[in-house]
């Protein structure tokens, strides 16, 4: 005869026997079925108080026989069934799978019923298989947060997302992994590389930095892409946005607003500064820049040359020394430069004779006056022109006698 007690639902009354899960609720369900029958005989919402020395009540945590088998791993921490250790509707934590719930997700996977795939997890290293969280949160290069299963956003790329893309050429952004630009090309004032992070060296700038910069003003460096200076200002002697123009022959200064002065043949004065080559100024003219006239008096290269007495005081030209027409005066030659003295003659243009003054000597080039008055014998007068006759002799001594 059977020892075992009546269940505590006495409409059934049924002896305790076995229960098998009926996977059909969050709590543990059963069904009661009578010694050697295949046939159920309700819904017990609870598990059976009645006991037997084979198959005691075991606690949350355990099953079986004696209840010495562990449980799976059942959703919300449900114990599982103390007979065959099923989880409650087959329902298990996020991790594992299985009617038991004891087999952790495969590599790769996890999550409830190991649906989830793994991020990328640094070196190929499985995820965790509940969390789907990467050993030390540490992700392959190009993605980010716990799961590693984010890719780096625009402009960011390697381990944690903490590179700052390059210049890739139009703007294209980098790849998220490794950083480099698309075949390697670079916006201009990048060397062509794989990451297009290196900017071009000072003053050069386009295309792989094959083009050199212009004279921006104060040594600013120009713009690596397209070579424009700060604000299109040039140092002297340069136009355009680029100051790679010269100014024109003849101009210098910061807009080339500046005539040169008169350098020596022609040649153009320096473009920034204005000076002449070597300082050398055509005729006329003085300083560095030659761009002042000579003193008055003076003319010539470098204004060496003093100018002759003109006509009515009138001076010179400062380049050649030329009087002009006003002339010479008195005493010189009708020359440009009025540096001829009257020779054997006297006056303007030098157009009256001298007289015989004694023993061949000059007469005065103004006046055509002879030394002390002293003549040649036969003449008379300070010019020695008159001819001494015997008329004029004794007019001279009536004179003499009579003064």
């Amino acid at each position: 005869m059977s020892t075992s007690k009546p269940h505590k639902y006495s409409q059934f009354k049924l002896p305790c026997k076995q229960f098998f899960s009926s996977g059909l609720g969050k709590k543990s369900s059963h069904s009661f079925l009578e010694e050697g029958s295949t046939r159920s005989y309700g819904i017990i919402q609870h598990p059976a108080t009645c006991s037997s020395s084979k198959h005691p009540t075991c606690k949350n945590g355990f099953f079986g026989e004696n209840c010495t088998s562990k449980c799976g791993h059942c959703k919300d921490q449900e114990a599982c069934d103390g007979v065959d250790g099923s989880c409650p509707y087959s329902l298990c934590a996020d991790g594992y799978i299985s009617l038991f719930c004891d087999i952790a997700c495969p590599d790769g996977f996890y999550g409830f019923s190991c649906m989830e795939l793994c991020g990328k997890c640094k070196n190929g290293v499985p995820c965790n298989h509940e969390s789907g969280i990467c050993p030390n949160s540490l992700c392959a290069p190009g993605y980010f947060t716990p799961q590693c299963n984010i890719e780096c956003p625009h402009g960011k790329y390697g381990e944690n997302c903490a590179n700052t893309c390059g210049s890739c050429l139009n703007k294209v952004v980098c790849d998220f992994v490794n950083g480099s630009c698309p075949n390697g090309r670079c916006s201009p004032g990048y060397y062509e590389s794989r990451l297009c992070q290196t900017a071009c060296p000072i003053r050069s700038y386009g295309k792989n930095c094959s083009h050199t910069c212009g004279h921006c003003r104060d040594g600013a460096e120009c713009n690596k892409g397209d070579g424009t200076c700060p604000d299109a200002l040039c140092e002297s002697g340069y136009l355009t946005s680029w100051c790679k123009t010269e100014c024109p022959n003849g101009t210098y200064g910061l807009t080339c607003e500046f005539v040169c002065g008169h350098c020596k043949n022609g040649v153009p004065c320096n473009k920034r500064d204005g000076r002449c080559p070597d300082g050398l100024c055509d005729p006329g003219y003085i300083t560095e820049f030659c761009d002042t006239e000579c003193p008055t008096g003076f003319y010539g290269d470098n204004c060496i040359h003093a100018c002759k007495i003109c006509k009515d005081g009138f001076i010179c030209n400062f380049v050649n020394g030329s009087c002009l027409a006003e002339g010479c005066k008195p005493g010189y030659y009708r020359t440009s430069l009025c540096d001829s003295e009257c020779v054997g003659s006297y006056g303007l243009d030098c157009s009256f004779p001298c007289g015989h003054c004694r023993n061949g000597s000059k007469c005065d080039k103004v006046e055509g006056t002879c030394a002390q008055s002293l003549c040649d014998p036969g003449y008379v007068s300070n010019l020695c022109h008159a001819v001494f006759t015997f008329v004029l002799a004794l007019m001279y001594h009536l004179y003499a006698e009579n003064p």
